[in-house]
């Protein structure tokens, strides 16, 4: 008989957020689950990972149970998964594991088509 719930270890990377506008703290998670995928959806729950972004989930990756036990263990250790508060995450020194996205640039203000352009005399606007 063959199981097909069977449980496998994942070392999750996702970007966690509280550091600054545009910037992030790459943090590995080890997580328990069937599939990489299911891996990645709890990952996007934990707290700090920002949820936000469609690419918060660098990568997923199947590791074994021993990596999985230090992992756990490295997570527990980290000071900035232990911060209560922005001022602790500010206190701690993680500006060396910060990383900045890339922000997009906002789109330049198009000008209006001929039919809905304003007249600016009048104040009311052509139809063509």
């Amino acid at each position: 008989m063959t199981q097909t719930n069977q449980k496998k270890y994942f070392q999750v990377t996702a970007k966690c957020g509280h550091v600054g506008k545009g910037r992030y703290v790459p943090i590995n998670f080890a997580v328990c689950a069937e599939s990489a995928h299911q891996a990645s959806q709890f990952a996007r729950r934990l707290p700090r990972v920002k949820k936000q972004l469609k690419d918060a989930i660098l990568a997923c990756v199947e590791i074994t149970h021993e990596e999985y036990m230090v992992l756990l263990d490295a997570n527990r250790r980290d000071p900035y998964l232990k911060a209560k508060c922005h001022r602790e995450i500010a206190a701690e020194e993680i500006e060396s594991r910060t990383e900045s996205t890339v922000i997009r640039e906002r789109k330049e203000e198009r000008p209006l088509s001929m039919k809905y352009r304003k007249w600016k005399h009048e104040g009311r606007y052509l139809l063509a």
